[in-house]
């Protein structure tokens, strides 16, 4: 009785967000609507082991040994990876499909001049004025908040993985301290 009433009041009622209404649908694609709006700087990223806020211990494993791999193996096609490992899948689905990851002669490099995904460029932009933009060092707990939050809203599973191809990508005028 209680969830058939739910169900018809949230049916027969009007969703409105920042003064808009919003077409009738169902709670989930009103949802999806209204975080679209809210998050609309958000990358679109499709990997189901790290667009996640927590990580398996698989994702994990898999997520630094691909950092590892961005910083020591950048200059070598798939990051001198073979067979299946999980990191091989995060590099095909997150790089590799994105063009970040690209030829340069005979060697390989990080770069978003190919890429088509122009949420990931106004991402790295806003990384760059973040860094540039700041008197002092910034730490990664910094970059961190910064793109949790709206209108961005990125994944902490991801961040790692954007901050490390980023600076990777400006290494010539970024530095990262440990």
């Amino acid at each position: 009785l209680l969830v058939n009433s739910l169900n018809k009041n949230f049916e027969e009622a009007e969703w409105f967000f920042n003064s808009l209404k919003i077409k009738k649908n169902s709670l989930t694609s009103i949802a999806s609507i209204i975080s679209s709006q809210v998050f609309h700087q958000t990358p679109i990223l499709h990997n189901e082991l790290v667009n996640r806020e927590k990580l398996s211990t698989n994702a994990v494993s898999g997520s630094l040994n691909l950092i590892s791999r961005i910083f020591n193996e950048s200059d070598k096609k798939n990051l001198s990876m073979e067979g299946h490992p999980p990191e091989f899948g995060i590099y095909l689905s997150i790089i590799k499909s994105n063009n970040l990851h690209v030829k340069n002669g005979d060697d390989f490099e990080f770069s978003l001049k190919k890429t088509k995904n122009n949420s990931i460029k106004i991402v790295y932009d806003e990384f760059l004025k973040l860094i540039k933009n700041s008197k002092e060092a910034v730490s990664v707990s910094e970059i961190y908040a910064h793109f949790v939050k709206q209108p961005y809203g990125i994944k902490l599973g991801l961040l790692p993985i954007l901050v490390g191809l980023f600076f990777k990508t400006n290494e010539s005028s970024c530095a990262l301290y440990t």
